[in-house]
C-alpha cells in the first residue's frame, strides 16, 4: 500500500509534536498538562499534513525551499491549533462530565472566547519553544522535500522545479 507525502509528513510531524508536547509536560510547573503530547502531537499531524499538501502536493512541487517553507509554517500554527484544541477537549470535559474546571471550580473558557484565548497562549508557547518547534519543522521538512525529490526523479516521475 502506498502512502501519500502528505500523510507520511503528517505521521512523522504527530510524532515528533507528540515527542517535543511530552517534554514540556515532564518539565512544566503545575498540573494540567498530561493532555499537552496528545494534542501537540494532533496539532502538528493536522498542520505538518496540511501545509504539505497545500504547498508541495497539490501543485506536484517538490522543492527543499517549499519543503522548509511548509514545515516552518507547521511549527508556528500548531501552537495556535493545540492551544485551541485543548479549550475544545476541556469544554467537552466540562459538558460531559462536569469535571475538567480551573482551581476554583470555574467552568473552561468557552470555544468562542477560545479562540482569543488560543491565540494569546500561542503567543507564549511561541516564544517559549517556537524557537524549537519552527526549526525542526523546517528541517524536517525540508529533508523530506529532498528526499521525496530524489525518489521520485529516480521513478522517472517531474517534480516540476520552482
Amino acid at each position: 500500500m502506498r502512502f501519500p507525502p502528505w500523510l507520511l509528513t503528517g505521521l512523522l510531524g504527530g510524532v515528533i509534536g507528540g515527542i517535543i508536547g511530552y517534554g514540556i509536560y515532564r518539565s512544566a510547573v503545575g498540573g494540567g498538562y498530561e493532555v499537552l503530547p496528545v494534542y501537540a502531537g494532533i496539532a502538528a499531524f493536522v498542520c505538518s499534513s496540511g501545509f504539505w499538501w497545500l504547498i508541495l502536493d497539490r501543485p506536484q512541487k517538490y522543492t527543499v525551499r517549499r519543503g522548509t517553507v511548509a514545515g516552518a509554517l507547521a511549527g508556528a500554527l500548531a501552537h495556535y491549533l493545540c492551544w485551541y484544541l485543548i479549550i475544545l477537549g476541556m469544554n467537552a470535559c466540562y459538558w460531559i462530565t462536569r469535571g475538567c474546571t480551573s482551581t476554583l471550580g470555574e467552568a473552561p473558557v468557552d470555544p468562542f472566547l477560545g479562540l482569543a484565548a488560543a491565540f494569546t497562549y500561542s503567543l507564549f508557547s511561541l516564544i517559549f519553544y517556537g524557537w524549537l518547534t519552527i526549526p525542526t519543522g523546517a528541517v524536517t521538512a525540508g529533508i523530506l522535500a529532498a528526499a521525496f525529490r530524489k525518489y521520485k526523479t529516480s521513478r522517472g516521475g517531474s517534480t516540476c522545479p520552482d
